[in-house]
């Protein structure tokens, strides 16, 4: 598999519970190229209110903070 090392930040290497938001925009806006990056946090901030993702967005800074641990809880 080839790495790619535009993956993570250099500053955040060591800090794998931080996603840069243009990450997921990059990835999702190949599945839908109308996607524009207000939809995308309103999708994470909605995912985060149901429970299904630990953690907070950082709207200054563009991040996605995970949980350390259980940042992805079990359905059901």
């Amino acid at each position: 598999m080839k790495k790619n090392p535009d993956i993570q930040e250099a500053q955040f290497k060591d800090k794998l519970n931080i996603m840069p938001l243009t990450l997921v925009f990059k990835i999702l806006s190949k599945w839908d190229e109308e996607l524009d990056m207000g939809e995308l946090e309103c999708i994470i901030a909605n995912l985060i209110a149901k429970g299904f993702i630990k953690g907070y967005i950082h709207h200054d800074s563009k991040k996605l903070i995970l949980a350390k641990e259980g940042a992805f809880p079990a359905l059901g």
